[in-house]
């Protein structure tokens, strides 16, 4: 039951997420931080996450999730 709640956030920092892109979608941006929707558009209206787009076309930039939180090194 409780892994169900948690598959997001078991990919929490996992840099392959992002991979060689620029440019993420909004989901993908949710998974790598671990967080829900709308944890995701305060950090949007806050400013700590760069959006760059117009409407549907909207994507967050990756240099900006990973200035908000750092990949995590694989042990």
């Amino acid at each position: 039951e409780d892994t169900k709640q948690r598959a997001d956030k078991a990919r929490k920092g996992d840099a392959t997420l992002l991979g060689p892109k620029r440019l993420v979608n909004f989901r993908t941006a949710e998974q790598y931080l671990g967080i829900s929707e709308r944890q995701r558009q305060k950090l949007i209206n806050s400013g700590s996450l760069k959006v760059e787009g117009q409407g549907q076309n909207r994507k967050i930039t990756a240099e900006s999730l990973k200035a908000y939180l750092p990949p995590e090194i694989p042990n």
